[in-house]
């Protein structure tokens, strides 16, 4: 049970607003039995908690964007790199009276937020986009090489880390990579680099792309192995559970009727 709700607690933001919607409904409920709740007879309050349904539901929408299968590190840099960028916007516009990427609270306490609330506001986007400076610094080293690997033929040439400025300039100048690049995915675009004109640049692209960005990968396998290995499969040994964990993970399909038909079917023995 605390698992299951720490789990769901990821759509935090979904659980506030949908609180939010039902306030009237909360407050005669409490009511009838007895426990009325103050705080929503406060508007100050209300107001609050407006701010922080939308607050998380912004959260709560950049975590969904961060997982799932086959994101390298490069996706991840560009949906942080966005968020602080929205950060900033926002602080920008509340400072303005500007609360149109705040739905909850710009479509029922507009014209009601005071000076006060408007600084606490700014002040919660500014300990969260300081937060996220902290917690993602590691970016701010690799942002030379993430950007590198990102938009190569539209770097600024002092941008480029100096040990790819020479690769950088001349595969500025190909134009069958530059079309290349414009139309497949990074990870097979680097089989057309030769290696003898790219070598640190390949080897910046498969360090990227290697980086283990998100542990979504390893809790969906833990997922898996938890449904299969369950207290009605008593008999499933080690190898069985390695062999189901891998067909299910894998991305290549099993074709269990060429399976099968290796396999000779065991007759019984007559009588």
């Amino acid at each position: 049970m605390p698992y299951h709700c720490a789990v769901r607690w990821l759509s935090l933001g979904n659980v506030f607003l949908r609180v939010f919607e039902l306030l009237a409904e909360i407050e005669i409920f409490m009511q009838d039995k007895g426990k009325p709740i103050p705080e929503l007879q406060d508007e100050i309050w209300l107001m609050e908690l407006a701010f922080l349904v939308d607050m998380t539901t912004h959260l709560n929408g950049l975590n969904v964007s961060l997982q799932g299968r086959e994101q390298t590190i490069v996706d991840l840099y560009e949906k942080i790199q966005a968020f602080r960028a929205k950060l900033n916007l926002w602080i920008q516009q509340i400072s303005s009276n500007n609360y149109f990427h705040f739905p909850t609270l710009n479509e029922k306490f507009k014209d009601k937020i005071t000076e006060d609330l408007k600084n606490l506001f700014t002040d919660v986007l500014e300990k969260l986009k300081s937060s996220f400076n902290e917690r993602f610094d590691e970016f701010r080293k690799l942002k030379g090489y993430l950007e590198v690997t990102t938009i190569p033929f539209s770097m600024n040439e002092n941008d480029i880390p100096v040990e790819l400025q020479m690769e950088i300039l001349q595969l500025k100048h190909s134009i069958l990579l530059r079309d290349r690049f414009e139309k497949m995915p990074l990870k097979e675009f680097i089989f057309l680099l030769p290696e003898d004109k790219y070598p640190i640049f390949r080897k910046v692209i498969i360090r990227m792309l290697s980086m283990f960005g998100s542990t979504y990968v390893c809790e969906q396998l833990f997922s898996v192995m938890n449904v299969i290995k369950n207290d009605r499969r008593s008999r499933l040994t080690d190898e069985h559970l390695e062999a189901a964990v891998r067909i299910k993970v894998s991305n290549i399909p099993a074709d269990i009727s060429a399976l099968a038909g290796k396999k000779r079917a065991q007759i019984s023995p007559p009588t």
